[in-house]
């Protein structure tokens, strides 16, 4: 049913993310890591009937993080 007192739907959603990992050569089981979320700014939220009528709508930015990981090393 189209309108205020129809289904729940999902607005449309395509997040693109993106993450890196580079191994430091000769360190010692150590990488650099980076990723990033949500490069598209992309809105999240819910509608009830029609695209029209929302219920929920969430707006996040561009998420980062930069680490470093360490991987012991297995003996063999």
């Amino acid at each position: 049913m189209k309108g205020p007192n129809g289904d729940l739907y999902l607005y449309p959603h395509t997040q693109v993310d993106a993450e890196l990992n580079y191994v430091i050569p000769h360190g010692k089981g150590f990488r650099v890591v980076a990723s990033v979320l949500n490069l598209n700014n992309e809105v999240f939220g819910f509608y009830q009937g029609s695209e029209q009528y929302p219920i929920q709508r969430e707006y996040y930015k561009p998420t980062y993080a930069f680490g470093l990981r360490w991987i012991m090393p297995v003996s063999r």
